[in-house]
C-alpha cells in the first residue's frame, strides 16, 4: 500500500522527528536558507514515502525513479517562477548523472511530485531565490 499523508509534517511525526525542529541556518545568506530547509524536510518526505526503501546505486538491476521539472518562467521572472511535472522517468545506475532524490516506484514520485504540500519546497529547494 502505497504511504500517503496530507501534510509534510505527518511524514515527520511518522519518522518520530519534530517537524518544528528544522536545522539552523541563520549564520548563512538569507537566499541560501529556503533551500537547505527543503532539502531536509524533502529528504525526509522521500525516505518516508519510500518505505524507508533506498537506492543501491551498486545494483544496475535496481530500477529508481526520479522526477524530471520543467521550469516556468514570464518575462518578468526570467530564471523561472514554478515547476512544472515534465515526467517520472525510471533509471539504473548506468547513468553518469547522479540524482538528489530516487523514488521506489512510478507512483511514489508522481506523488511526490504533484503532492500539493511539496510544491512550495520543490520551489525552494530548486529555483533561483526570489524574495
Amino acid at each position: 500500500m502505497e504511504k500517503k499523508f496530507k501534510k509534510w509534517q505527518d511524514a515527520f511525526k511518522a519518522k518520530g522527528l519534530d517537524p518544528k525542529a528544522l536545522p539552523d541556518v541563520s549564520m548563512i545568506p538569507e537566499r541560501y536558507r529556503k533551500p537547505q530547509h527543503a532539502q531536509y524536510i524533502l529528504s525526509v518526505v522521500v525516505e518516508f514515502l519510500n518505505d524507508d526503501w533506498e537506492a543501491d546505486y551498486t545494483d544496475t538491476d535496481q530500477d529508481k525513479w526520479e522526477i524530471w521539472w520543467k521550469v516556468l518562467a514570464d518575462n518578468k521572472r526570467k530564471s523561472g517562477f514554478c515547476l512544472s511535472l515534465y515526467c517520472v522517468d525510471r533509471w539504473t545506475t548506468h547513468t553518469a548523472v547522479g540524482v538528489r532524490f530516487a523514488f521506489k516506484n512510478s507512483a511514489t514520485a508522481r506523488y511526490a511530485a504533484t503532492h500539493p504540500d511539496l510544491k512550495k519546497l520543490w520551489e525552494d529547494l530548486y529555483l533561483p531565490y526570489q524574495k
